[in-house]
């Protein structure tokens, strides 16, 4: 989100000299240090908190200018550096890193800037997130909140440059569908309401222990008056620009091809968000396959289910069972606490991976209002200054005690915590065999596509035992596959808004308010639907072949180890990964096998047992 955020630091040092040629992983270093200089709160994700008092202005033509010359240098200087062997695992890093850079010099193209704002994802929901203590900005240390104040004077800003490149896109006729702009004005609204319950005032409730009383007082009042004068107005501001001058100039209307550059910009966006070459009509006719068949499966289990009606008056049903209901938000989350419990204690059957301490679970602060996503993964810092988190939406939704159902709580855990999205991080992030910049890398295909395809991993743990969890995790595939079909209709073929949200709730048990978040997410963040749904289908495509080519010696917790050790790996260049793999596999298998056989044939009484499949791993 933050890619393209502008620096106001010195520039990175120059390359060594050309007498003395530069490692490649030098060059990725240098790079990286100065990325994290101009993007700030990736910094302090990465536990880099030397540009923890910064918000970085990514919306201005400077900050812009500044970026792209850095992506352009240092794919310029790449052509100076000898390249790793062919097929490994350096050459692997070498590539990614290359595809890096071209994506991100051509995705300058777009003017990506004239969209600052949306409901689902961006600076105002961000920043919100770390106000509330949920995001890469640490509140451990009187410093701490120090540079809260500074990154408040920053969204500042940020706000008044964001309201000028709006402007700039009205002029240029580059306008967001109304429905966008008015959800927003619902967020904005409530996010500048200065209530003791708003989120930005939670970090009041955690200050540093130790603190003698003047600098607790100190403390107490720069934050509120941060929060009072500068955050909230901000906010204010933001909204009344939307509603009086914005909102007006808007009109319903569809995707991201009415725009101009629409159709090569959305292409991009596929490339970026797929790791393939995929076209986006070969994305939507596989997504369109998936939902027939995930259709006939949800029959089978209403079936199994002993139900007659539709799959839309089961979802009711279950929504209303006391039996997934709980009395409070924190009897809710103690739920996922009790799930995440007992799925720790089977991991091992699908997993080989090392422990990894479970994410925490927190209530989610809602600062998308009705948008709130109803289970959100954080990633931990590197430092673990912030932790991982699961942030549930407790809220109530009109369950029969008021508090939100969870008859799918089980394969929503799964596809956020254990073993979905939280081990896939934490595995790219722990591997010392690659490159800090590779660690750190996000592919959204690789890292999406695996947390859905955890969620199906419920069959092998023993949780989808019982129809209602079975049926949960099916409607939940179905959501996604939808989510990519009318992503591409909207952003590539022309679809209207009302088309897309009658095609999800024709395709899916969804009612028409599920399907319109899943239709205006797509407006809003074109592209980012086709990433769990191609990456999940990509992981089960390479497993069936290693199943079909290794029959008896596959083993599908070495398969996922060496899934989740490609760590950023786009697909493209995963399935020769794989492909290598299963090769390895088998010489080692017919290598143990010759060996019993001679040892069978010099001594019968002395051979050795058939070795199991054992695990083999390459990097």
């Amino acid at each position: 989100m933050f890619a393209g955020c502008g620096g106001r630091g010195d520039p990175a040092p120059p390359p060594p000299s050309a007498a003395a040629p530069e490692s490649f992983e030098r060059l990725a270093e240098r790079y990286r240090q100065a990325y994290l200089e101009q993007n700030p709160l990736i910094a302090s994700a990465e536990g880099e908190h030397r540009y923890d008092a910064r918000l970085g202005d990514p919306l201005s033509m400077r900050s812009l200018a500044d970026a792209l010359a850095l992506e352009r240098r240092f794919l310029a200087e790449l052509t100076g550096v000898p390249a790793p062997p062919a097929g490994s695992a350096a050459r692997a890093s070498y590539d990614l890193f290359k595809r890096q850079r071209d994506l991100a010099v051509e995705g300058f193209t777009y003017p990506e800037e004239l969209f600052p704002v949306n409901p689902f994802d961006g600076m105002i929901q961000e920043f919100a997130l770390m106000g509330a203590g949920a995001g890469p900005h640490p509140f451990r240390t009187s410093l701490d909140f120090d540079n809260w104040a500074a990154r408040a004077d920053d969204f500042v800003v940020w706000t008044h440059q964001a309201i000028d490149n709006m402007r700039d896109g009205v002029r240029r006729g580059y306008l967001p569908p109304r429905i966008l702009v008015v959800e927003t004005l619902a967020e904005l609204r409530a996010l500048g309401e200065d209530t003791p319950d708003n989120p930005f005032y939670r970090p009041l409730a955690h200050l540093p222990a130790g603190l003698d009383a003047a600098t607790r007082d100190r403390l107490t009042q720069t934050f509120k008056a941060t929060v009072k004068n500068k955050i909230l107005p901000a906010y204010r501001m933001l909204g009344d620009f939307l509603n009086g001058e914005y909102l007006p100039m808007t009109r319903d209307v569809g995707g991201l091809a009415r725009l101009p550059l629409g159709d090569a910009w959305y292409a991009h966006l596929v490339r970026l968000e797929t790791g393939t070459q995929a076209p986006p009509a070969e994305v939507r006719a596989r997504a369109a396959a998936h939902i027939e068949r995930l259709n006939g499966r949800l029959r089978s289990a209403l079936a199994d289910a002993g139900f007659a009606g539709e799959a839309s008056a089961y979802v009711a049903q279950l929504r209303q069972d006391p039996r997934f209901n709980f009395p409070s938000s924190a009897d809710f989350i103690d739920a996922y606490a009790q799930l995440q419990v007992k799925v720790a204690s089977l991991a091992s059957l699908v997993l080989t991976v090392p422990d990894i301490p479970p994410p925490e679970l927190l209530a989610a602060p809602r600062v998308r209002g009705a948008l709130t996503p109803r289970i959100e993964y954080r990633t931990a810092s590197a430092d673990h200054a912030s932790p991982a988190l699961l942030l549930i939406d407790a809220a109530a939704d009109g369950g029969p005690q008021g508090v939100s159902s969870a008859f799918d709580l089980v394969p929503l855990y799964l596809r956020a915590g254990v073993p979905g999205r939280h081990v896939q991080t934490s595995s790219q992030r722990s591997d010392s065999h690659v490159p800090p910049f590779q660690r750190f890398a996000s592919e959204p295909a690789m890292s999406e596509g695996w947390a859905l395809y955890a969620m199906s991993l419920g069959e092998e743990l023993g949780l989808y035992a019982e129809p209602v969890p079975r049926f949960a995790a099916l409607v939940e595939e179905l959501r996604f596959a939808a989510a990519a079909v009318v992503d591409v209709g909207l952003n590539a073929e022309g679809w209207t808004r009302a088309q897309a949200i009658a095609y999800v709730v024709a395709q899916t048990p969804l009612d028409a308010a599920a399907a319109g978040v899943i239709v205006d997410r797509a407006l809003a963040l074109p592209a980012r639907a086709l990433a769990p749904e191609v990456g999940a289908e990509t992981i089960r495509a390479l497993r069936g072949s290693a199943a079909d080519e290794l029959g008896s010696r596959f083993d599908l917790r070495a398969f996922h180890g060496e899934i989740l050790h490609a760590g950023a790996l786009p697909f493209d260049g995963l399935a020769p990964r794989i492909a290598a793999w299963i090769e390895m596999t088998a010489a080692a298998a017919a290598t143990a096998a010759t060996a019993a056989d001679t040892a069978s044939a010099a001594d019968p009484a002395s051979a050795p047992a058939a070795p199991s499949a054992a695990p083999v791993q390459i990097r």
